[in-house]
């Protein structure tokens, strides 16, 4: 025990900086396997509470794809801590120069939330997959952080507490088991099954460890020992879920879809204090717009809002502690593209149909040749059909550019309506009726449009 806690004072004395180059040749001390596990476990404690300390820049972009898929990558401007008691093998840990190292050294990436990775991928300093440590590993050395935060404490940790770490840190554990994990470490109490003293938690950050584990797991890249010590990006990615509007936001879509307002979308922060700088990025999909991306806090010296509506829109700030508020993130759809196709549509509509009722003499000559403009008017919808086929987009505005869709189709089955009741030969009153209907309802159409081209343009986000 007394060891154990030596090397934890020596791991907090020592700063994350690049080791001598000295060659330095030794033999590495025998280490128990339960030594050498502790021994790793304060090591990453060390680390991932100094991760400012050596990750300079985080990068978070996300990339929204087709449907509801999207991609969240992650890279790290960082400089691997050298230290002996990270090696991955545990013979290693004895030594006591990074230089005596032949294996691999872990490089712990984020807390990542306890879900399945999809479509996972890693990628070292020089674009080779990046070895990651599975999930037994990952629970393993999760328990061992835990454990040696409470011994670099108490001289006996309760026996009973044990199988209680390694249940709240493996996977039969989530974010819903938060409150009894705060009874846990508050009261002592577990499920009002195990009772333990829980002064075991004071003067050490283990209780804080398990409130992180319990609904997330330390995500742990390996990378060569010969590499530690020099700044270096690791990057990885994993897919992200993507929502789309729920039925019961129809006027919320039709707004967006008009263009009178946008949709907002909270981004949870992934790993924000976990770097010196944090930077999140938005990939705008080509039928959205981004009209502003923002982080949480004060504004300062960083960036911590875009207004600019750039294809790529990016943020940055410093955060010390994760943020309880996640990033905003406002979309809409761009007058060009399928809100121009829907407006064009609905004015060609009115103005045809109108026309044909206010010239004088205009219905008579449509109704004494109905091959004529009816031929045009027939072969209207199968154009704007084919102008306004579905194509892949973001589930970001789906249900918009669905409503769009079906404003265009409405504009192109108007036609056919007049073209039919043309070869039809409708009687009047019904015809006249019918004609009116269609002009009213593409005349509201597109000065709803229209409108919308005038408040999407000229308004600017809320920034306060």
């Amino acid at each position: 025990m007394q060891r154990l806690r030596r090397i934890w004072n020596a791991l907090q004395a020592r700063p994350a900086e690049p080791h001598s180059k000295t060659p330095n040749e030794s033999t590495p001390r025998p280490l128990g396997d339960d030594e050498a596990l502790l021994i790793a476990g304060a090591a990453l404690v060390h680390v991932v509470t100094r991760w400012n300390a050596w990750v300079y820049r985080r990068v978070d972009s996300v990339h929204p794809l087709v449907g509801e898929r999207g991609r969240r990558r992650q890279s790290l401007d960082c400089l691997p801590t050298p230290d002996p008691a990270l090696a991955f093998h545990p013979e290693e840990r004895g030594f006591t120069s990074p230089h005596d190292l032949r294996g691999q050294i872990m490089v712990p990436l984020a807390y990542i939330k306890k879900e399945p990775l999809r479509e996972f991928d890693a990628r070292g300093a020089d674009g080779s997959i990046l070895p990651v440590l599975g999930a037994a590993d990952t629970t393993r050395y999760g328990v061992a952080m835990v454990r040696s935060e409470l011994m670099r404490t108490n001289s006996d940790v309760p026996e009973a507490l044990v199988p209680l770490i390694e249940e709240i840190v493996g996977p039969a554990r989530d974010e819903n088991s938060l409150s009894d994990v705060d009874e846990l470490v508050t009261s002592g109490r577990w499920l009002d099954c195990v009772r333990i003293d829980p002064r075991v938690f004071e003067g050490n950050d283990a209780g804080e460890l398990l409130r992180m584990l319990v609904g997330r797991f330390l995500l742990i890249g390996l990378i060569d020992s010969q590499r530690a010590g020099s700044r270096q990006v690791l990057k990885y990615s994993y897919d992200w879920h993507v929502e789309g509007l729920p039925p019961k936001h129809f006027f919320l879509s039709l707004r967006v879809a008009l263009g009178w307002s946008r949709r907002t979308i909270e981004v949870p922060l992934e790993a924000a204090s976990a770097a010196a700088s944090y930077h999140l990025e938005f990939q705008t999909p080509p039928e959205a717009r981004c009209t502003l991306l923002r982080l949480p806090g004060e504004s300062g010296p960083d960036s911590l809002f875009d207004d600019s509506r750039k294809p790529v829109t990016h943020v940055h700030g410093h955060y010390d502690q994760q943020p309880e508020e996640n990033g905003e993130l406002v979309v809409d759809i761009p007058f060009r593209g399928i809100r121009m196709t829907a407006t064009v549509a609905a004015a060609f509509s009115f103005l045809t149909t109108l026309l044909a009722l206010v010239l004088p003499g205009a219905e008579a000559v449509w109704r004494s040749e109905p091959e004529g403009p009816a031929t045009v008017l027939l072969v209207a919808p199968a154009v704007l059909l084919a102008l306004v086929a579905s194509r892949g987009e973001s589930a970001l505005v789906r249900e918009p550019m669905n409503l769009l869709r079906f404003a265009v189709l409405s504009s192109a089955v108007s036609l056919f309506l007049v073209a039919a009741s043309l070869v039809g030969e409708l009687q009047d009153g019904w015809l006249q009726l019918l004609w009116w209907g269609v002009a009213g309802w593409n005349g509201v159409l597109f000065t709803a449009l229209l409108i919308g081209r005038q408040i999407s343009e000229k308004s600017t986000p809320d920034l306060t």
